[in-house]
């Protein structure tokens, strides 16, 4: 009886910690819509912009090191389930390699971006070399690809049909609405085309935050359904 009030009081606290992540990140693009439409200088808009980036940062190293924490925590409560155990661990790769990705994009962006000036980017509003980099290089395109495979690896967890279709729904990233729902041609046009070097790197932060949550959700799916692992190797 103890061992379960204990599991319950320890599933409990890792549902409020995913909580306030996630009120935090809803605070952060109220605050971001906020000093759009408050700020009247592009100085101030930027400025809200950085400020944005920087709070995504830290709110994606909390989410990482959650992540870690909840996978270990499945291993260490499931440890008798190889099943579980392996989609769990299938997960975190598809996780890791996902955020990897992104880290070495946005750094690739904002060398480019900075013309080989350092790690910090520089030129906040350039419209030019991030247009080139993201679409005309093909990079916005080939994110959209990862994106999307990271999407079907998640997914790929759940055996159940019922469950799997609303997981899916939960961890959308949306690739595949862009052109009906904003008039633009595709997805990479909406978010990439002619927009500001630092909404580039904003952008990468608010995908990177997505695709944490997505693993979280899936992994809570795991942790409830189990079932055979049909992701392929």
């Amino acid at each position: 009886m103890f061992f379960g009030i204990k599991m319950d009081f320890t599933k409990k606290l890792s549902n409020l910690r995913v909580l306030c992540v996630v009120v935090a990140i809803f605070c952060l693009l109220l605050g971001l819509l906020s000093g759009l439409s408050l700020n009247t200088t592009s100085h101030d808009v930027l400025a809200s912009y950085r400020s944005s980036v920087e709070t995504a940062r830290n709110n994606n190293v909390l989410l990482s090191e959650l992540v870690k924490d909840e996978c270990a925590q499945v291993l260490k409560t499931k440890a008798s389930d190889t099943l579980i155990c392996r989609k769990v661990a299938l997960l975190a790769l598809s996780e890791d390699s996902l955020q990897q990705y992104l880290d070495n994009l946005r750094a690739e962006f904002i060398r480019n971006v900075n013309r080989g000036e350092g790690e910090t980017l520089l030129r906040l509003d350039d419209v030019d070399y991030s247009t080139n980099f993201m679409i005309y290089q093909g990079n916005a395109a080939k994110l959209r690809a990862q994106i999307e495979r990271y999407q079907d690896q998640l997914l790929q967890l759940i055996d159940d049909q019922e469950l799997r279709e609303r997981v899916a729904q939960d961890i959308s990233f949306h690739t595949n609405q862009m052109a009906w729902q904003y008039g633009k041609a595709s997805w990479e046009e909406h978010y990439f085309d002619h927009a500001m070097a630092v909404e580039v790197v904003n952008q990468l932060e608010q995908i990177q935050q997505q695709a944490h949550l997505a693993a979280i959700r899936v992994l809570r799916a795991i942790e409830g359904n189990g079932g055979d692992c049909n992701v392929s190797e």
